[in-house]
């Protein structure tokens, strides 16, 4: 993966897939490690990573939110019924 995560939009996606994996496999809880500086270079540093990943795993969690909301709205329309 060192080769993949090089890039802001790249760090960003693979975060994001991982909420969104975690939440297809019922995962409600991950600690996610990783070691920026293996993927920083001269325009790509370690903080430039963090955000990029911080960036991704909020849009994934807001993303998992939006979704529980809208079933638990589903199933309460059916349990009405």
């Amino acid at each position: 993966l060192y080769p993949l995560l090089r890039d802001p939009v790249s760090v960003e996606r693979a975060a994001y897939e991982l909420c969104q994996d975690c939440a297809a496999e019922n995962i409600r809880h991950v600690e996610v490690r990783d070691a920026p500086l293996l993927h920083s270079h001269a325009k790509f540093s370690p903080s430039d990573y963090i955000d990029a990943m911080l960036k991704g795993l909020k849009k994934g969690l807001k993303e998992e939110e939006k979704s529980e909301i809208s079933q638990k709205k589903s199933e309460e329309k059916s349990e009405e019924k």
